[in-house]
């Protein structure tokens, strides 16, 4: 006994019977279609032991009993539902290709079938010009069996597939169904998939008791379609059952050839269910597109984004003036004119002012307007003749547009003839990175989890316009060696639009991938000219971010004694804060972050840094004595003091057993004699205050260089928007304030107008290169005096 046959999750008697109700029917595909949506193994892991558990009923998810539960099951019972229940050979149908070119037949291709019911086909050689050709399609009742009270049955419908070479030649459309099969409820033709016509054909229109012609078993026209040569060459031509895979209306999967008279009996097939027509002849045709003296016609299947996509180096790829060109070697295929190939081809000459258009995507002369001869001279192209085309591709469009160029024979100017290039634009998808080192698309706490919608910046180019986030899914995520992620923290939503993400245990920048794919709303691939899936990848970058903080303070020392005072115990008050003031962070000699100094400590912090070495530059805040003035004790190790009176702090390094460096804590001892008046020497007028120092520009305007919070400002979070009229000495600044001692709650945003006029404004120094000036008070007696807002401040 085999180990499949012990497997419990088989219906060994029914395969299809999913439920178990000994009926396949469409419930048993929506079962199907429910649990994968609900992952590949979930209901067979979490839900069901084998055999069922007692009370609970068994659904028989290995259809195709391989002992996995998967999208090939799936596939089993489309092909089950989809496919009728197959007619006796006694039944069948012959097809006839005719080909038609410039007005005349060319050639038939016929079928039949021998005495043993066989089909016979012979395929026919033909070669045809460039020019285009018509295909013509008949068929015609080949059965033994009589249907009524004709001779032979009727036809009801008919359809088939017709394959081709769509490098060689296109359909100019989707071709016409002909009378008598022109009735209403047929399935469309469609080209959507390159070298295929798919269910060309249509349902009779004919009522059961109108004979047609001489009858059903003389050919009757089904379907005929134009084809182009786009270039020189040999292809086959064939027709083939036609497969219909639509599984919302699954009726109309049943056959391919419907009779009248072959139906179920109610034994082998459902009653009067129509039986599936399978001895069915089909022709072929291997024809060979023959090249010409002079011009060939040239074919080009690029995609939307094909300028994005290639390489810079690629050579086919020519910047004239910053605007790209795709470099078309026209001549590749072209013979001179006694039809023997070509060398450099010098032996003929693209003819200047030889470019005409014959369908564009915008306008023709638009599109003129986007070809260009050159030669190897002006824009060297290895590998291609001596002269070429060069193409534009139309801003975000897809679809076909085709042009003609003139060749003439380099000996004789009377000699020339014409081609025609077919530039096949597939729309392309296109995937934009999320985030990048300095800027994560997102930061993610480890081993939490969140939902990344990655689709936002994604779209597609080539139709004009942003296609819908609906028409994008993602339908890979790989790490950045290409690998599929296995670990289970990277999945693709449900949706298969978004990626739920788990952080790892390991702080630090994480990179992975995602593949996009244009999707019809059908939710299938959109093909591009070469059959394949429209796809596109980019990357993610995450910070998983570690808890490290580096932190330090400026204010000015007083006493010198590099330590901020409060002098609580000698009644003088706390050495003032400087705030304002720009702190830069380096790695490696690059900067990584930015901060100020700010709120009413004068502090800077930059948190969330990943392991490594690092570098703080504290600028030299203006009018101000340089750091290490008078200082009596050397700097600390690592510590330098610029040309600029800059402070440079190295060696300072993260690590997970070392997450904080605090205290890198700078005192200044004032400002410099300038800057200075005598407003400073007057006791106790500053003491609740906040200081302003502005270096006045050359447009009459001010810059805020630092400020300085004394007693009564512990609310203050920071100034921005600070505004300033040197000559007037008025403004105003937007104070952001902490007004309940929370950091949880949102920022009070006060606008605040001063000048000299009022009398908290206090004017301490006026040079010609600086302002400094003093607001007087606490920040509730300068918002409640100077601002428009009203504050409610809680005592902290």
């Amino acid at each position: 006994m085999m180990a499949a046959d012990l497997n419990a999750w088989h219906n060994a008697n029914m395969s299809h019977d999913v439920n178990g109700d000994e009926v396949v029917d469409q419930t048993d595909l929506q079962i199907l279609v429910s649990q994968l949506e609900l992952g590949f193994q979930n209901y067979m892991v979490n839900s069901q032991a084998a055999g069922g558990l007692e009370g609970e009923q068994v659904l028989y998810l290995d259809v195709n009993n391989d002992g996995a539960f998967n999208p090939l099951d799936l596939n089993s019972m489309l092909s089950s539902l989809i496919e009728g229940e197959d007619a006796d050979s006694s039944y069948s149908a012959a097809f006839t290709f005719e080909i038609y070119q410039n007005g005349m037949l060319v050639d038939t291709a016929d079928t039949t079938f021998d005495m043993a019911n066989m089909p016979v086909m012979t395929p026919v050689n033909i070669n045809l010009t460039q020019d285009t050709f018509t295909l013509k399609v008949y068929m015609r009742n080949t059965s033994a069996l009589t249907g009524g009270a004709f001779t032979t049955p009727d036809v009801t419908a008919a359809y088939l597939d017709i394959s081709f070479d769509s490098t060689i030649v296109q359909p100019v459309d989707a071709g016409t169904v002909e009378l008598p099969f022109d009735g209403s409820g047929g399935v469309p033709t469609s080209i959507s998939t390159p070298g295929l016509i798919a269910h060309a054909g249509g349902n009779s229109s004919v009522a059961n008791t109108d004979l047609i012609g001489a009858g059903w078993e003389e050919m009757q026209m089904l379907y005929t379609v134009d084809f182009t040569p786009t270039q020189a060459g040999t292809f086959m031509l064939q027709g083939s059952k036609a497969v219909f895979d639509d599984p919302v209306t699954p009726s109309i999967n049943l056959a391919a050839v419907l009779f009248q008279d072959a139906v179920g009996d109610g034994v082998d097939a459902p009653l009067g269910q129509p039986l599936d027509i399978v001895n069915l002849a089909f022709p072929k045709f291997n024809i060979t597109i023959l090249p010409v003296p002079g011009a060939n016609n040239d074919l080009v299947d690029v995609s939307a984004d094909l300028v994005n996509e290639m390489e810079a180096s690629d050579p086919r790829i020519v910047d004239i003036g910053g605007v790209k060109y795709l470099a078309i070697d026209v001549k590749a295929n072209d013979l001179d004119f006694n039809g023997n190939l070509l060398t450099d081809g010098s032996e003929v000459i693209l003819t200047p002012g030889g470019i005409s258009a014959d369908t564009s995507l915008t306008t023709n002369p638009d599109l003129v307007s986007r070809v260009m001869i050159t030669n190897q001279l002006a824009n060297p192209v290895a590998g291609f003749k001596d002269e070429f085309l060069l193409y534009r591709l139309p801003t975000d469009l897809s679809g076909t547009e085709s042009f003609f160029y003139t060749l003439t024979d380099a000996t004789d100017p009377m000699t020339s003839n014409m081609a025609k290039v077919t530039i096949n634009i597939s729309a392309a998808a296109v995937a934009v990175d999320d985030g990048d080192a300095v800027t994560p698309f997102a930061v993610v706490e480890v081993n939490e989890s969140q939902n990344l919608d990655v689709l936002a910046n994604d779209f597609v180019a080539g139709d004009g316009q942003a296609v819908s986030i609906d028409n994008i899914i993602i339908t890979g995520i790989a790490d950045d060696s290409g690998t599929a992620v296995a670990d289970g923290r990277v999945v693709i939503a449900a949706d298969m639009k978004s990626i739920d993400y788990t952080a790892s245990a390991t702080p630090g920048l994480e990179t992975f991938t995602y593949t996009i794919t244009y999707v019809d709303d059908a939710g299938d691939p959109v093909l591009d000219a070469s059959g394949m899936p429209i796809t596109d990848t980019a990357t993610v970058t995450i910070r998983v971010p570690i808890h490290s903080l580096i932190t330090g303070q400026l204010f000015f020392d007083v006493n010198n004694d590099q330590e901020w005072d409060d002098n609580a115990n000698n009644n003088a008050s706390p050495e003032q804060f400087i705030g304002g003031v720009q702190v830069t962070l380096y790695q490696g000699g690059v900067v990584v972050g930015t901060a100020f100094s700010s709120e009413a400590d004068g502090t800077f912090r930059f948190a969330g840094i990943d392991e490594g070495t690092y570098s703080v530059k504290v600028t030299q805040p203006k009018f101000v004595y340089k750091y290490g003035t008078a200082m009596n004790n050397p700097l600390p190790a690592g510590w330098t003091i610029l040309a600029d009176g800059s402070v440079m702090i190295n060696n300072l390094t993260i690590s997970a057993n070392a997450l904080e460096i605090n205290g890198l804590n700078l005192g200044y001892v004032g400002r410099t004699g300038p800057y200075r008046g005598i407003m400073d020497q007057l006791s106790q007028v500053g003491e609740n205050s906040i200081t302003f120092a502005v270096s006045k520009q050359a447009n009459g305007t001010g810059k805020l260089e630092w400020y300085s919070p004394d007693q009564g400002w512990s609310e203050l979070v920071s100034i921005d928007g600070f505004l300033f009229n040197s000559a007037t000495k008025s403004g105003q600044f937007i104070m952001h304030i902490d007004e309940d001692g929370d950091d949880q709650t949102p920022e009070v945003i006060a606008p605040v107008t001063f000048s000299p006029n009022h009398p908290d404004f206090l004017l301490i120094a006026d040079t010609s290169d600086a302002v400094i000036f003093m607001l007087t008070g606490d920040i509730r007696t300068i918002v409640d005096h100077l601002s428009t807002v009203d504050v409610a401040f809680t005592d902290i």
